[in-house]
């Protein structure tokens, strides 16, 4: 029997699920970690609270494979590399750690380890998730690139002392792991900073998307199939004559605003996945291996975090095939056919953003899995944009038009949030309820951002109160 699963002869370093593992029933197969967990898993609860439940391998491929199969029940985990003690040497090891209280509390109730910590950890998960304390609610490293620019030239001491902590407090900066999402938000508001409170802002839904029905659908389609994938691929045996990895490759195309980031925000989220925000232009390098180096590290971060990774500007790389000229050309061309090709052996989600997809090579377009559009808000789609991101306990006074916002101001979905943040800082300076004034000068300050003028046609009656800057 061994023989016929290809386990005989394995060493320790070269473990591996047996193909049929993958086509257990569900049952079955949480009876099969259950017992994976008793012999090499940890469970756990220290002194200070914190809970730990992880598995632990010397074999990367099995440590991917419990990974892999924790998935199929909604648990979320990160994979890591450790070095382990082993007689007088060290080794080197894969642990797989189930991250957050809800996840620990799914492994207790449907998988469980054998022995009196596991009941120990099942009511501290419990308490936890009953308090909404998980153990990572946090927001992805990517977001210290944002903290350093609103951050400028202020130093840690004085952020500290403006958030009433010692000004010895350790931020984690040399780290630059991921950082609590409460931190990020008390962050955001001392250092004023819009991009701060994007990142910050709760969870999200299919609610948040205001598109048309057609991108919705392929959407939620492509949330369909990443949710289901291993039962179709794996148990029903479409994965066999793929010929390729299980991941998936999205693009999306639209202008910048039109909800691209949103909808990579509210796929992760639908899915329990952390989303890492790659700027493709900080990856690619002009030496010869280190694009790919870069690229490597990339992709090897997303697995162990079972990530969704989100490439945006996608276009700087994928654009149009240039003739090959001299060696930058070449070079530039080889770069591009490596990531194509690393995405595709990927088998994780990879999404990539473009404001212009008539730049975006048909070549490439034709190895996306899909393409997906996100068009120009009409006014209707702009009034229900309006509706959304004027939050209801937000004072308004009673001379707000959104009607006439909508139809009067052709703003992208990006365009309005910030039209209204803007707003809104105008309508808490001044003391009063947001009013028309405010609104029509939050979306001046968003035209003036884009050099658009500021036409009497389109203001009408507010036009000289946007010139004048002031309140009516």
């Amino acid at each position: 029997m061994l023989r016929r699963h290809d386990v005989w002869g394995r060493t320790a370093h070269h473990k591996q699920f047996p193909r049929a593992v993958f086509r257990l029933p569900r049952h079955r197969l949480a009876r099969f970690l259950n017992r994976l967990f008793a012999t090499d898993g940890t469970a756990s609860v220290a002194g200070g609270g914190s809970a730990r439940l992880a598995y632990c391998s010397v074999s990367e491929q099995l440590a991917r494979d419990v990974q892999h199969a924790l998935t199929r029940f909604g648990i979320r985990t990160k994979l890591r590399e450790r070095s382990v003690k082993h007689r007088s040497e060290r080794r080197r090891a894969f642990e797989v750690e189930v991250v957050d209280a809800p996840s620990q509390l799914k492994f207790c109730d449907e998988i469980g380890i054998l022995g009196q910590e596991m009941a120990v950890l099942r009511a501290h998960a419990k308490g936890a998730f009953e308090q909404h304390q998980f153990t990572l609610d946090v927001v992805p490293a990517e977001v210290w690139d944002d903290i350093d620019k609103a951050k400028g030239d202020l130093p840690w001491a004085e952020i500290s002392r403006r958030c009433g902590r010692p000004a010895s407090h350790d931020w984690h900066v040399g780290r630059r792991g991921p950082v609590r999402r409460e931190t990020v938000a008390q962050l955001a508001e001392v250092l004023d900073d819009d991009q701060l409170r994007w990142w910050a802002s709760p969870d999200i839904g299919w609610d948040d998307l205001v598109l048309p029905e057609r991108p919705l659908t392929v959407l939620r389609s492509l949330t369909a199939f990443l949710r289901h994938r291993d039962l179709v691929l794996d148990e029903w045996g479409f994965g066999r004559r793929s010929g390729r990895a299980q991941g998936l490759v999205a693009m999306f195309a639209g202008d910048s605003g039109t909800g691209k980031t949103l909808a990579a925000r509210v796929l992760a989220a639908e899915l329990g996945l952390e989303l890492f925000r790659i700027d493709l232009a900080t990856v690619v390098s002009k030496w010869l291996g280190e694009t790919e180096k870069n690229l490597d590290r990339v992709f090897a971060a997303a697995q162990g975090a079972n990530a969704v990774l989100f490439f945006d500007e996608a276009d700087a790389v994928f654009g149009r095939r240039s003739d090959v000229q001299d060696s930058h050309d070449r070079y530039a061309n080889l770069q591009t056919a490596y990531l194509l090709q690393r995405m595709e052996r990927h088998d994780g989600p990879v999404l990539l953003a473009t404001n212009m997809r008539g730049n975006v090579d048909d070549a490439f377009l034709r190895r996306m899995d899909a393409v997906v559009e996100f068009p120009f808000p009409t006014s209707e789609f702009r009034l229900r944009l309006w509706e959304l991101l004027l939050p209801p306990e937000a004072p308004r006074g009673a001379d707000v038009d959104l009607g006439f916002l909508a139809e009067r101001f052709e703003l992208s979905g990006g365009g309005i949030r910030n039209a209204a943040i803007a707003a809104a800082v105008l309508a808490a300076s001044e003391g009063v309820a947001i009013g028309m004034g405010q609104l029509v000068r939050g979306v001046a300050m968003e035209y003036a951002k884009h050099g658009r003028l500021t036409l009497a046609a389109d203001f009408e009656r507010f036009h000289e109160l946007v010139r004048s800057g002031g309140s009516p």
